[in-house]
């Protein structure tokens, strides 16, 4: 979903994706296929919280002009305990180069994390997890 502040020059992208099996073998290996899907080489801050785990990162993008930086927040969410997890991404930026923009990236990251930490998991029903197992 991308939306924005047209008056404000900002553009935003925001993509949540649901994932309803367990990876966490992979937590071990520093998160590699979540390095993958974000194209991320950089150390996750790793966050606790109540009925889950959160991985965050973050990337800066540059190009020629100042105003055409993209700033990329992103996470990787799971479960405590359950197989459910979630990757997402928020991204931010100029939207027009050649306009004025003040982009206040300490405060959009502090947005981003605001909403992957009001992701909330709902156990899944017994019929649910009866499916799993292919009964």
């Amino acid at each position: 979903m991308g939306f924005g502040a047209k008056e404000k020059n900002i553009a935003y992208h925001v993509k949540v994706d649901y994932i309803s099996s367990d990876f966490s073998e992979w937590e071990d290996s520093e998160l590699g296929w979540v390095r993958g899907v974000f194209n991320y080489n950089g150390k996750f801050e790793k966050k606790a919280m109540p009925g889950k785990t959160i991985n965050y990162g973050t990337t800066k993008t540059e190009f020629e002009h100042e105003n055409d930086t993209v700033y990329d927040f992103f996470s990787y969410i799971r479960a405590e305990d359950n197989p459910q997890e979630i990757l997402f991404y928020y991204s931010v930026a100029c939207q027009d180069s050649e306009k004025p923009c003040n982009l206040d990236v300490k405060q959009e990251e502090q947005k981003a994390k605001l909403l992957m930490e009001s992701v909330t998991f709902i156990e899944p029903s017994s019929e649910e997890r009866s499916d799993e197992g292919g009964e």
